[in-house]
């Protein structure tokens, strides 16, 4: 007895008819991300205010989805989540931000190097996609 000058008390559970408690309690990870990925929808892509991070933050759904494997690991606490969150979408926007310019970029130089040819002047070749 912990405390023998304490008078002992009984608690008495019943079980409710309602609530089954049998089965699995644990939320399998595969539901987890997708619960959170239509929540993260909802609230947090509806409120972004530029068109280009909402389309960011479609390629992120694409990502995580096909990285919930290694999602399955990762335990950090909610506010680096949401701030992790956030930056994720900016860095993702910048990169297509830059793959654009970068695609434009080739462009103006092929339009360059047929100008060039077209005079007579030899153009070095430019360097091979990563597309």
């Amino acid at each position: 007895m912990k405390r023998p000058k304490r008078q002992a008390r009984m608690v008495e559970f019943s079980p409710g008819h309602g609530d089954s408690v049998m089965g699995r309690l644990t939320i399998p990870f595969r539901s987890q991300p997708q619960d959170e990925i239509e929540n993260l929808t909802r609230s947090f892509r509806e409120a972004l205010m530029d068109p280009a991070r909402r389309d960011a933050f479609d390629c992120l759904v694409k990502a995580w989805t096909a990285e919930q494997g290694g999602m399955s690991y990762a335990k950090v606490p909610s506010v680096l989540e949401v701030m992790l969150l956030a930056a994720s979408v900016d860095n993702r926007k910048t990169m297509e931000d830059l793959q654009d310019e970068v695609r434009e970029i080739r462009s103006h130089l092929q339009k360059a190097r047929s100008d060039l040819a077209e005079a007579g002047i030899a153009a070095p070749t430019l360097p091979r996609s990563r597309e």
